[in-house]
């Protein structure tokens, strides 16, 4: 209520709210209305039935790597979906994807995706969005961002997904001893923290991961 009065907290508002009217996919959270009530604003969206990823990781429920990467292909088909339609997520993170009890994945929280193709940042300068842990080295330093920042992000999901633990320290209280991690540590390497995964995989990752987007 406090933020309604806030004109840039209203056009994020209902940035979001166009932006998931546009995406319409089996592994994206479906929105149905937008609502202004006496000063109050309402997303109206489906109800998404069961438990969010990072409480699947941190508790053991991924039983296999099959069944890891099962999930993770279908984060990678919502959010591909996005990218055709020009929405970069820019906060992909294990908490922004739940896992239903039929184990489809639905990712939520498009709140601060931006259409790709918009010239108009709501950002102010200088401002990062995202969860650090996951953010690509262009989002840390305030860059422009476009779908490849999401691929690195989806990079460390997958890592955390199948080692159950994040590349980076994540004892560190220092946000900028993780940033200067992310802008240049070069990732673990993910054949040490689990065996018998396809030889591809920690390539895949590398690359997802890698400190420059080209």
């Amino acid at each position: 209520q406090n933020l309604t009065s806030n004109p840039q907290f209203k056009e994020r508002f209902l940035n979001e709210a166009k932006i998931l009217a546009k995406l319409s996919h089996p592994n994206i959270i479906n929105i149905y209305d937008f609502l202004e009530d006496e000063e109050q604003f309402y997303i109206v969206a489906e109800f998404v039935e069961g438990k969010p990823l990072d409480y699947m990781i941190s508790n053991n429920m991924l039983s296999s790597t099959e069944q890891k990467i099962q999930l993770f292909k279908q984060i990678l088909k919502g959010i591909g979906y996005a990218h055709i339609s020009g929405v970069v997520h820019r906060d992909i993170k294990p908490s922004n994807v739940m896992i239903q009890p039929d184990n489809t994945a639905k990712i939520l929280d498009f709140g601060i995706a931006k259409l790709s193709d918009s010239s108009k940042s709501l950002t102010k300068t200088g401002t990062k969005m995202g969860s650090l842990y996951y953010m690509s080295p262009e989002q840390v330093l305030g860059q422009n961002l476009d779908s490849r920042t999401d691929i690195y992000s989806l990079g460390i999901v997958l890592f955390e997904m199948l080692t159950h633990r994040l590349p980076y320290n994540t004892q560190t209280e220092s946000d900028y001893e993780l940033m200067n991690s992310i802008l240049s540590q070069e990732l673990p390497d993910i054949d040490s923290f689990i065996s018998g995964l396809e030889p591809n995989i920690g390539s895949i990752i590398r690359k997802a991961c890698a400190k420059d987007p080209n």
